[in-house]
């Protein structure tokens, strides 16, 4: 018999009775024929008994038929009305394509039902509100939490940026002209994100340096987490703000840029700076100075806070009834609402320290000392923070104890450690604490 109709092209299933023998033994075998494996090749298949023949046989008719029709066999676990649903929406699938230019992206079933997924999510389970509101809410609720004013100002400046780069993004250009319109917080993403970091410029109008990046990566990121009512990695207690289904600055690799030692003045030229200082406006600048370079206090922020402290020189509570500047014991407090930690700690005053102060007394902020530091800044080309790096790499050579060092400069050792590397020998951090006032 033909196993195929050669006009038709349809395939024909045999079953045929076969009398094998061998070794002197003879047995009956049913074989079926007329159909193709799964290489698309003709195939044959041989059973001992005809019942389970047959039962092949009417398995692969049926497959066959069904194909034929353009049907598939599968086994499923789905009733009949899910099917129907499924092939529905291939159907409107395949009609949304033909819609698109170029036949539009090939989507799988799956890759809709995620879209539609995550659509779902975005809208349903977080509240709609734009990036411009939620950052005027995030750091006017971050100032009254005790931020620092200098850093509310810096992070509100970056949030600020990127809601100006937000707006000028394709998919806004409709309502981009809406005066203070910004996008809601939910449809940020993660591109969104890496995208805004590498537009970033510098003043020379290159790329932003990676220290630069991840700065601004990180108010990114706290500002997110914020909107998610999460500060610190921690959930806030009671806070049900629930922005965004997730931080899409958190998606953004961390930048490492590699540290450099800090810059540190040499024995010398603390030296030369002091007396630079002791002959502007009859040294009226020694104090600020003086502080900043061999006590290590922060200029920009604590020591700010220290001079108008009105326990300054008078008797308070912080300081156990003495004052914080305390020139009898020779100590310096600096109250926890005045360091940048938050952690109250205590300087011992070296002799060269008392003897300054002592010296030229006097406020630490004299009247329009602006101008006055600026100018001496500028003409001994110190860096932001060269004076407190100078008195803790001087101060672990002079006394050779990191864990002292950060006890009195308000850091830890593994700070010490990780931007400290080329340390001052004992002899020159003695010799910079044995700088003196001529007067």
């Amino acid at each position: 018999m033909s196993l195929m109709d050669r006009d038709s092209g349809r395939v024909r299933l045999s079953l045929r009775e076969l009398l094998e023998s061998k070794n002197g033994y003879s047995w009956t075998t049913w074989m079926v024929q007329g159909f193709k494996d799964e290489r698309g090749r003709w195939a044959r298949l041989k059973f001992k008994d005809r019942r389970e023949a047959e039962v092949f046989m009417a398995a692969k008719k049926m497959e066959m038929m069904t194909l034929q029709k353009g049907l598939h066999p599968v086994m499923t676990s789905l009733p009949l009305v899910r099917l129907r649903e499924a092939e529905a929406a291939v159907e409107r699938l395949d009609e949304l394509r033909a819609l698109l230019p170029s036949g539009g992206p090939d989507l799988s079933l799956v890759e809709a039902v995620a879209f539609y997924s995550e659509h779902v999510r975005r809208t349903r389970m977080v509240e709609a509100v734009d990036v411009r509101e939620a950052r005027i809410r995030c750091f006017r609720c971050k100032s009254s939490r005790g931020m620092r004013p200098r850093s509310v100002a810096n992070a509100e400046s970056t949030i600020k940026s990127f809601e100006r780069w937000l707006r000028l993004l394709p998919r806004y250009s409709d309502r981009s002209f809406v005066e203070e319109w910004t996008p809601p917080v939910m449809e940020v993403t993660g591109e969104d994100v890496r995208e805004f970091l590498a537009s970033l410029r510098g003043r020379d109008g290159r790329g932003a340096s990676p220290k630069t990046r991840e700065n601004v990566r990180a108010d990114l990121r706290s500002f997110f987490a914020w909107c998610m009512g999460v500060e610190n990695n921690v959930p806030m207690p009671g806070v049900r703000r629930r922005w965004h289904v997730e931080n899409p600055a958190a998606s953004v690799p961390r930048e490492r840029p590699a540290r450099a030692v800090p810059l540190v003045l040499s024995v010398a030229d603390a030296a030369a700076l002091m007396r630079d200082v002791e002959r502007v406006r009859e040294g009226d600048l020694v104090q600020y100075f003086a502080l900043a370079l061999f006590a290590g206090i922060r200029p920009s922020g604590e020591l700010v806070k220290l001079a108008a402290h009105e326990g300054l020189r008078a008797p308070c509570r912080e300081a156990g009834g003495r004052p914080l500047l305390d020139l009898e014991r020779g100590v310096i407090t600096i109250p926890a609402d005045v360091a940048k930690t938050g952690r109250k700690r205590v300087v011992t005053m070296q002799a060269n320290l008392k003897a300054w102060l002592e010296a030229y007394a006097g406020p630490v902020f004299p009247r329009g000392h602006d101008r006055a530091v600026q100018a001496i800044r500028k003409r001994r080309a110190l860096g932001h923070d060269v004076l407190r790096h100078s008195f803790i790499s001087y101060h672990v050579g002079a006394f050779g104890s990191k864990s002292r060092t950060a006890l009195e400069a308000g850091n830890s050792e593994a700070v010490i450690d990780a931007h400290y590397l080329n340390l001052p020998t004992e002899a020159e951090g003695r010799a910079f604490f044995s700088i003196m006032p001529v007067g």
